[in-house]
């Protein structure tokens, strides 16, 4: 990362597709040495815990009993 806070992309000059970092191959379109870096076009985000992603109890949680299959193999319906 820069000092400026922003990350370099590498852009194909044949396809446009981008990739993060350099590769001697374009994933996207196939072709080789065609990525080219371009600085400070990514700003990084920063990933906030949205809401509902707290714990819960699994006595709180619901339970929709839906039948259930058997293998035939005791210890795999026991552990499934």
């Amino acid at each position: 990362m820069s000092a400026t806070g922003k990350r370099a992309i590498h852009r194909c000059q044949s396809c446009g597709g981008t990739s993060s970092r350099w590769m001697g191959r374009c994933p996207s379109c196939g072709e080789w040495n065609t990525l080219v870096e371009e600085p400070g076009l990514i700003t990084p985000t920063r990933v906030s815990p949205g809401r509902g992603n707290e714990p819960e109890s699994i006595a709180d949680g619901t339970s929709d009993e839906e039948e259930r299959f058997t293998t035939g193999l005791d210890e795999l319906d026991r552990v499934l």
